[in-house]
């Protein structure tokens, strides 16, 4: 349908500059109408069209009435002055936001050069994992260099090293529960008239220990395994602190990597 609208104003030798490509997305700005809109913008993308303030904002609200909130602050943090639209939208969504509704809340407020207000949407960011997203935490990084503010760099520093830790915490702990909640104990019965236990319920008892001890020591594993790999990561960041965002992401995603590439030369 947004392919044929097009090729019939060409046909008719419509003038397609800027305006019209704005008019006609506004029209397709309609919650009706979401994948005919994200069509012709993909369109208006390929002819370089910039967007007008109140295509964005219709476009936003459609997202919003469609209940595609994320996509609704993404497109607002194109607008200068919707700081109210995108909190307000941000209070209903971060009950349920993932990490990744956290880098778009993030992006956004940045883009509205709002960096107090992205720093505490990252302080209530709790990292989901397995491995923590370093592109949301980048993402202030990166203005930090770019502004100069090293003193900032360092501060984030630490908070990655402790949203890490408190991250393997939880998942540590979301195992264990896993594990011996639905535990139970074979009770072990004794025949009557004989002093020896039922067999049969001796060997379920021995497959119970077994799995106990092996399930402890997956755990001891996976434990020592973060103590390690935090205790690289505190040395590393200490001594050989990283310098640009790059740096940082590698860091967090291979402590070896970051040692082999950027400290053992």
């Amino acid at each position: 349908m947004v392919e044929n609208l097009v090729r019939e104003m060409q046909e008719q030798k419509v003038g397609l500059d800027g305006a019209t490509w704005n008019n006609v997305l506004r029209v397709y700005a309609d919650p009706s109408k979401i994948k005919e809109m994200e069509t012709f913008k993909t369109l208006v993308d390929e002819q370089g069209i910039n967007l007008e303030r109140s295509t964005i904002v219709a476009m936003a609200r459609a997202y919003n009435r469609s209940g595609l909130v994320q996509k609704a602050i993404e497109m607002y943090g194109d607008v200068p002055g919707t700081q109210r639209e995108v909190y307000a939208l941000w209070n209903e969504y971060k009950k349920e936001a993932k990490d990744d509704g956290y880098r778009t809340m993030i992006n956004s407020l940045l883009k509205l050069n709002n960096v107090e207000g992205a720093e505490k949407v990252y302080e209530e960011w709790n990292p989901e994992g397995p491995k923590l997203d370093m592109s949301i935490p980048c993402l202030l990084i990166s203005r930090y260099y770019a502004e100069g503010m090293a003193w900032k760099v360092d501060e984030m520093l630490k908070s990655i090293k402790k949203k890490r830790y408190g991250m393997h915490m939880r998942k540590l702990r979301y195992h264990t529960k896993r594990m011996f909640s639905n535990f139970t104990y074979p009770k072990i019965t004794w025949p009557y008239r004989t002093n020896l236990p039922d067999l049969t319920v001796l060997k379920e008892s021995l497959k119970v220990v077994l799995t106990v001890i092996l399930g402890v020591a997956v755990l001891v594993a996976v434990a020592v395994g973060y103590v390690l790999d935090m205790v690289w990561y505190e040395l590393l960041l200490e001594q050989h602190p990283p310098t640009s965002c790059h740096q940082v992401q590698l860091l967090n995603d291979s402590p070896m990597l970051y040692y082999l590439f950027y400290v053992h030369k």
